[in-house]
């Protein structure tokens, strides 16, 4: 089963540390954590009359804009504190949610990450690399920063036009070699897959059977095909 996740983003935090001349894309940790698994809540906390250039992108990825105005120092504990409590709301009232992204590098929020492993939480967390907190970077499970992925999305090649479904195969591969799975079976390909575009269907692109596009990917180049007819079990690989 999928992991279940809840995103609590510091959005001030995060923006403010973006280098000038760039904008903050919350869409890049969304996309990271949906390789992880199936996201249920997205918050954001800010004074969204000071940030009001993000408001768009936050809608359209469907994530909730929680009103925390600007009132100096007063205002950032008040964003912390409202943080801190809807996360641990929500590890106590929703067992279910077995993973929690904190969007921020800010070091305030490591008790918090410790009581969320103490709760058996898996916690992810998101910064930037100059301004990320060393205590809270060694209390998290997994701490990812945002240049990083700045850095992958620049890296990948952008393809002219969807190719029939195989620029999503190839996002979905790296997301599995990222979390370790080099050769995965052609079911963890598919979820994967649907992570990051719940659209997705091989009936679509014109394929009978999920079976059937990766055989057509396979004849392009794109993977390998390796069966075990002995244990009936087929993976996807990489080529070289």
């Amino acid at each position: 089963m999928d992991s279940r996740i809840a995103v609590f983003i510091d959005f001030e935090n995060m923006a403010l540390g973006t280098p000038e001349g760039q904008e903050f894309r919350i869409s890049l940790v969304l996309d990271r954590l949906k390789e992880k698994g199936k996201i249920l809540y997205k918050k954001a906390y800010g004074d969204w009359s000071r940030m009001q250039q993000y408001q768009r992108e936050l809608q359209e990825n469907g994530v909730e804009m929680l009103e925390m105005p600007t009132r100096g120092m007063r205002h950032k504990n008040a964003a912390d504190i409202k943080i801190v409590i809807d996360a641990l709301e929500t590890a106590f009232s929703r067992d279910y949610v077995d993973i929690f992204a904190i969007v921020s590098g800010d070091s305030d929020f490591t008790p918090l990450v410790s009581k969320l492993r103490e709760y058996n939480k898996t916690v992810i967390g998101f910064g930037h690399q100059k301004s990320t907190h060393r205590l809270l970077i060694e209390q998290c499970d997994e701490y990812i920063f945002y240049e990083s992925l700045v850095r992958a999305r620049t890296a990948r090649r952008a393809p002219a036009k969807d190719e029939g479904g195989f620029a999503l195969l190839r996002e979905a591969l790296h997301a599995l070699d990222r979390e370790g799975i080099s050769d995965p079976h052609f079911s963890q390909v598919k979820q994967a897959m649907m992570r990051k575009d719940p659209a997705f269907d091989e009936a679509g692109v014109g394929y009978k059977s999920f079976g059937k596009f990766l055989e057509a990917a396979e004849r392009k180049g794109l993977v390998g095909i390796v069966r075990d007819k002995v244990n009936n079990i087929a993976k996807v690989v990489q080529p070289e």
